[in-house]
């Protein structure tokens, strides 16, 4: 029986690469917010201009950083230094400590940024963070908020996988089942015709292949034709002639 069935390979094939393309536009899709859920954190961070003072609100305990802001910031091989003193209400200072390693950098929301110093605030509640006059490049502002290091890792992961793993997975598996099935399509024998059908009358005609002759021996004699019939006989109806 030839039929759909008989292509391989099946065509849920096309139903897998349709699932990975769209688990790639889910990745961008993801990727898209976390990005835009990154841009509203780095607009939100807490501000204060360089040289000056701001106070700053902490509503949960843990580590905060320090980024230097200005133009071409995230980018500047090297920044200028600021003394910076973070004080809680009772006056104590909160130790600052520098960044080693690489630093977080930033371009959005129309702040440019690189993470230098890190904090850890023991009790929630409002602190000064004051600023003295920098050494150059300096800095424009000094922000402070929470690491933003996860979410551009997440980000980035979900374009990677997206662009370089499940988008392109879904173009080969598709590619190769159409392939594949065209060339199966093509292999399948010609079908037979849908019968019954009745014999056909007369003699039998061996089937003669293309470019092949066969000689009048092989072909049975035609059958004699049969006799005319006789001429009917003349009519007592017709008037005699004299």
């Amino acid at each position: 029986m030839y039929g759909p069935s008989s292509i391989r390979p099946s065509r849920l094939w096309y139903w897998v690469a349709a699932g990975l393309l769209i688990a790639a536009l889910a990745c961008v899709s993801f990727a898209a917010a976390d990005f835009v859920s990154l841009s509203h954190q780095i607009d939100a961070f807490q501000r204060v201009r360089v040289p000056g003072h701001a106070d700053m609100s902490f509503a949960s305990p843990g580590r905060y950083l320090i980024y230097f802001e200005g133009p071409g910031f995230n980018a500047a091989s090297r920044t200028g230094t600021v003394h910076a003193l973070l004080q809680g209400t009772d006056g104590l200072p909160v130790p600052i400590s520098r960044l080693q390693g690489r630093s977080e950098t930033y371009s959005v929301a129309g702040h440019s940024g690189v993470a230098v110093a890190s904090f850890t605030i023991a009790r929630p509640g409002t602190y000064v963070l004051s600023a003295d006059l920098p050494t150059s490049p300096d800095p424009v502002d000094i922000a402070v908020g929470r690491s933003i290091g996860a979410g551009i890792g997440a980000t980035v992961i979900l374009i990677l996988v997206a662009v370089f793993a499940l988008g392109p997975a879904a173009v080969v598996v598709g590619a190769v089942t159409a392939v594949r099935r065209h060339r199966s399509r093509r292999a399948l024998p010609y079908p037979p015709p849908a019968g019954p059908y009745p014999p056909p009358a007369g003699p039998y005609s061996p089937p003669v292949q293309p470019g092949q002759f066969l000689p009048p021996s092989a072909f049975p004699p035609s059958p004699p034709a049969p006799p005319s019939p006789p001429p009917p006989p003349p009519s007592d109806d017709l008037p005699s002639r004299f």
